[in-house]
């Protein structure tokens, strides 16, 4: 069930510039993280304070939706010898996608 987000970053004192940079720069770099979590989200808005900095995002979704992914590995005659074992090919290759294997 989507949520909404409250962002709250105390700070020292900032100058007043900085907070209307902040206020405006804030939002795109939420959304931008938000983008690549692939989690879906509403509005989002930014406050500010010379002490405190708040970003407000409506509706964030409390998961991310279930992801499918092709990866290809090394062609059979590379990852395999002769005997059928895998080689270090293969080996490399399901370390990199996260599979331990046993060389």
């Amino acid at each position: 069930m989507p949520q909404d987000l409250l962002l709250e970053i105390g700070v020292e004192e900032l100058p007043a510039s900085f907070v209307t940079q902040a206020v405006l720069a804030l939002p795109g770099l939420l959304e931008t993280r938000l983008r690549e979590l692939r989690l879906s989200h509403g509005v989002v808005r930014a406050l500010g304070t010379p002490r405190r900095l708040a970003l407000i995002a409506e509706g964030v979704a409390d998961s991310q939706p279930d992801l499918d992914e092709e990866v290809l590995g090394p062609p059979a005659r590379v990852a395999f010898d002769a005997d059928g074992k895998p080689s270090k090919a293969a080996h490399s290759f399901a370390s990199k996608i996260g599979v331990r294997s046993t060389p």
